[in-house]
């Protein structure tokens, strides 16, 4: 993960990140991979409205 920016709108954070992955990963496990990713995130940190993943 790398090139993380958190702007806030309002109340709430919107975050987008850069994530490296593997170039033979399905399209499938990227999902899953990204829904982790956001789902930790808004776990961990308040008033999150949106998390933009950018693949690599």
């Amino acid at each position: 993960m790398k090139n993380v920016k958190a702007r806030q709108l309002g109340r709430g954070l919107w975050v987008d990140l850069h994530l490296s992955l593997p170039a033979d990963l399905a399209m499938s496990e990227v999902q899953q991979i990204s829904e982790r990713l956001r789902s930790a995130l808004r776990r961990n940190i308040k008033h999150i409205n949106n998390v933009n993943v950018i693949y690599e």
